[in-house]
């Protein structure tokens, strides 16, 4: 009976370890699923929170829009209300280059709500190179100017030449 009792609790002994063993997988299996699925979790969190500072990055830049808009009108767009010392600005330029106008034309327009763009048909004569200086000083002018059309044409001894320059006023 010893023996038989014995055996008894040898197999309630072997049969509770074979239980306990199937719980402790089930637990590390149910344990690792649970991490896997808090790491992808996790990692999902992390993207979403690089994509959100993405766009803070980008919606500041744009809040200080405005500002750098202001920033670029006060630098390289000329004022409307200096737009009678215009035609002084072109004669400077002309002048700077050695060369004489022919004949100058203007016409403005408005140009979205806040400002006007004017239109400019110069003529001037000159050598061929003081005409390359003035071609190259419009182009690097600081001032929003620019050179839209230009016809050469040889004379004599000079040139003359045909532009159609577009300069924009803030209002």
């Amino acid at each position: 009976m010893k023996k038989n009792r014995l055996i008894k609790i040898s197999m309630l002994f072997l049969i509770t370890s074979v239980i306990i063993f199937i719980i402790s997988v089930f637990y590390n299996s149910y344990k690792t699923i649970y991490i896997n699925k808090r790491d992808d979790l996790l990692r999902k969190y992390q993207e979403e929170l690089n994509l959100f500072e993405k766009f803070k990055k980008e919606y500041n830049q744009w809040d200080n829009i405005d500002k750098e808009l202001k920033e670029f009108y006060h630098r390289y767009m000329f004022k409307i209300k200096d737009f009678s010392n215009f035609r002084g600005y072109i004669d400077e330029i002309v002048k700077k280059n050695s060369l004489s106008i022919d004949k100058m034309g203007f016409s403005i327009k408005d140009f979205f709500k806040k400002f006007k763009r004017l239109k400019v048909n110069l003529v001037v004569i000159g050598d061929y190179n003081n005409i390359k200086r003035f071609v190259y000083t419009i182009l690097n002018d600081k001032n929003l100017l620019v050179l839209k059309r230009m016809k050469l044409i040889k004379l004599n001894e000079l040139v003359r030449g045909n532009f159609e320059l577009e300069a924009y006023f803030v209002k």
